[in-house]
């Protein structure tokens, strides 16, 4: 008995001694990659930076920590994180869990200002599959967001993208939960939106963001989005498309309960905004259809866009600006 404890004591030892000595390999592999990958992605206009990196994780993990602030350039826009860490665990070896640190701070051409989001708490999962990357999931607590004299806060925040179930084209999903929009005078009633949509491009496309977007644009196959907000309900449906330039077109069917609960909401906002707001409302009363949702009274009809210029028949509602 004693000799098998000392065969099997010696064999874990050794067991343990490849594992550090494969470990180790493993991390020095990784940090040449990182540089690898940060030189190719620079390459293609995406220029990023990891100071103060660091490869620790041992004996079951790959953790990459980049210790001071970490910076993000592409096609003129600008992203900044004091710290962040990525880590890649055995038994998961496609999946990356990135964790961010709070502020991340946002400055584009189509931003006015600087966008600070600041949140409890931020992960980002990313899974890669042979093409690169396939799938990302987002999940924010707490988050707080301010751009001049606009904040928005949320209690939870969570998008997902992932290929369709019959790998043509891109899934993306998003909840937003006690979202809040204060400017100024005016702060709009806590609401949770829920919004999906089935897009024509692989998932690498669409989350290679706006570098590719300001090439071919977007086309949104199906959209679909849930609005609850101040005792209303907003329901949205359709195909949209949105060009090189921002502009959205397309077609919306929209179907609203609560019209009295939202008519109180609109009548308590500031000059300016109220007035646009009653004539929408109207048009809703007057021109939509009367239909039913889960048993209550709702008004139904259809939101057309063309590049921006949104109208409900022969009502003109204005323009949506370009989304980048």
């Amino acid at each position: 008995m004693r000799r098998i404890m000392t065969v099997l004591a010696i064999t874990a030892v050794i067991l343990a001694g490849l594992w550090s000595a494969g470990w180790y390999a493993l991390a020095t592999y990784a940090d040449r990659q990182v540089d690898t990958f940060l030189a190719d992605q620079a390459r293609r206009g995406v220029v990023m930076s990891c100071p103060g990196r660091q490869i620790g994780g041992f004996p079951f993990r790959l953790r990459l920590s980049c210790s001071q602030p970490v910076e993000f350039t592409s096609a003129g826009t600008e992203a900044a994180t004091p710290a962040l860490a990525a880590t890649v665990r055995a038994e998961r070896p496609q999946q990356v869990e990135t964790e961010l640190t709070s502020p991340l701070t946002i400055k584009a051409p189509y931003l006015a200002e600087p966008l600070k989001l600041e949140f409890a708490d931020a992960t980002l999962m990313t899974g890669f599959g042979g093409g690169g990357l396939k799938r990302a999931k987002v999940d924010v607590m707490g988050g707080r967001t301010t751009q001049g004299a606009v904040t928005a806060g949320l209690d939870r925040g969570q998008a997902l993208v992932k290929p369709t179930e019959a790998q043509d084209g891109t899934s993306v999903q998003v909840a937003l939960r006690g979202l809040s929009v204060t400017k100024d005078d005016l702060t709009l009633p806590a609401s949770d939106l829920a919004l999906a949509a089935d897009v024509a491009a692989a998932p690498e496309s669409v989350l290679s963001a706006l570098p590719g977007l300001r090439e071919t644009g977007l086309e949104l196959r199906q959209m679909s989005a849930e609005l609850k907000t101040g005792g209303a309900r907003v329901l949205a449906s359709g195909p949209l498309r949105i060009g090189p330039d921002g502009l959205v077109s397309g077609q919306l069917d929209v179907t609203i309960t609560g019209i009295e609960a939202l008519s109180r909401t609109i009548n308590e906002m500031p000059d300016g905004i109220r007035e646009p707001g009653q004539l929408v409302l109207a048009a809703i009363s007057g021109i939509g259809v009367p239909a039913e949702v889960d048993g209550l009274p709702a008004r139904r009809l259809t939101i057309s866009l063309d590049r921006g210029a949104a109208r409900i028949a022969f009502i003109n509602l204005g323009r949506v600006p370009p989304l980048f």
